[in-house]
Formats: structure tokens, sequence, C-alpha cells
């Protein structure tokens, strides 16, 4: 009977000792990932954003100090038009804005409204700074600084920077029955 233990502890070594034995392999992958560039300005819409490059304003009544453009009234929540800026370049960036007027229609007769923008990659609000608080501001001639991008916007993809803007005329001395047009140009840049 002792040879029994004995031999059941040689095999027992023998099954511990191959299982110690295994062999382990490492191996390793290598990659370069290219990140393209990120830098544009392109028109928004959604159920709160109305138009995109062309901004109706067919009701022009002149006994009215503001008119807004169609489907619009004061207060009710919703923009004119909207512009989502995308940057990936991990630098300030500006939004300008500037218009012409096609005579016989005038600058002092177009307004803009423009408010702190919305991060939708964050979902909040932006942590650029307005060049001027929001307001009613005459549409400049010149292309002129209205937000600087903070922090946040340096880099904000993939959903970009939304910004909004609402519109009104002031419909005094425009003559009935008359086609007016105003082009407006927004422009981003990194440089102020």
């Amino acid at each position: 009977m002792k040879t029994i233990p004995a031999i059941f502890i040689v095999l027992v070594n023998l099954c511990i000792g191959a299982l110690g034995f295994a062999d382990t392999t490492t191996t390793q992958g290598t990659g370069t990932f290219d990140v393209q560039q990120v830098f544009s300005l392109a028109f928004y819409t959604d159920a709160n954003v109305l138009y995109s490059s062309n901004i109706p304003f067919t009701s022009m009544d002149s006994t009215k100090t503001w008119v807004y453009a169609d489907n619009r009234r004061e207060s009710d929540g919703k923009s004119d038009t909207a512009l989502t800026c995308l940057s990936n370049l991990g630098v300030t960036w500006y939004l300008k804005i500037s218009a012409q007027a096609n005579p016989p229609f005038t600058l002092d007769k177009i307004f803009y409204y423009f408010g702190q923008p919305w991060n939708r990659t964050t979902s909040s609000t932006a942590d650029g700074s307005l060049a001027r608080p929001a307001s009613w501001y005459n549409l400049p001639a010149s292309s002129t600084v209205i937000y600087i991008a903070g922090n946040n916007d340096k880099i904000n993809t993939p959903y970009g920077t939304l910004c909004s803007f609402s519109f009104a005329v002031n419909p005094s001395k425009l003559a009935a029955n008359t086609l007016y047009t105003c082009t407006i140009t927004y422009t981003l840049t990194t440089s102020p």
C-alpha cells in the first residue's frame, strides 16, 4: 500500500509541473492615424430655425417700426437663420458678419439680433464671447467680428458651435410694390 500513494504524488507533480511550463506569447500592433483638418461654416435648420440662405419679408406693414421675417413674431423662440461653425484646429476662431444693401434699400433699415451661441458637441452654452452684448444692431457694411471662440469652441467636432440670427426691417419710407434685397455675408476665420 505504500507504493500507491507515491505513484499518485508523482503523477500529480507531473501534471502540475506540465501546467507551470506553458508558453506565453505577446504581439503588438501599431498604427498611424491621420486626422484631417476641419474648419467649416454651414447653414443649419431645424424646427426652430426657419430659413437658410433666403429670408423672406413679404408682409411689410409701413405703419410698424419693426417687421419680422415671414412666420415670425416677437419672442417666439425661433430664429430666422443659423450657422454651424466647426473646427478641430485647436486655435481661436472668429465669426464675422457684413452686408451689402442693393439700392434703393439701405443698411439703416435692417437689423440683426445675435445672442450667445450653443456648443452642440458639449450640449451647453458656448464658452466664447460676443463682441457686443446680445441686442439688435444694424448690419455692418464691412466685415465685423461678432463672436470670438472660447476654449471649447477651438475643437468642437463633431457637431460644432451653433450661431443663430434673427432679422428685422424698419419699413418706414419703403415704397409699396418694390423689391428690396440685401446680401449678408458670414465669415469664419482665424484672423480677428
